[in-house]
């Protein structure tokens, strides 16, 4: 199974070439969000792809420096 995720950090940013780049990487589950800062506790759609993983699945995200 493979898992992404995508984020932009403000609201009037778009979200559609990371999901597009993720469906085309076969993603079976995809976590997105707007949100900004480092704090995790203010992303939940990661912490419930972090949640997702297990030894069978792979997790893509398009940005690195935003995880």
């Amino acid at each position: 199974m493979k898992i992404g995720y995508a984020r932009v950090i403000t609201q009037q940013q778009n979200l559609d070439r990371q999901l597009s780049a993720l469906e085309a990487e076969g993603c079976d589950l995809v976590y997105h969000e707007k949100a900004g800062g480092k704090d995790m506790g203010k992303r939940p759609e990661l912490k419930q792809a972090i949640a997702a993983l297990n030894p069978d699945t792979a997790a893509l995200e398009n940005n690195v420096s935003f995880l």
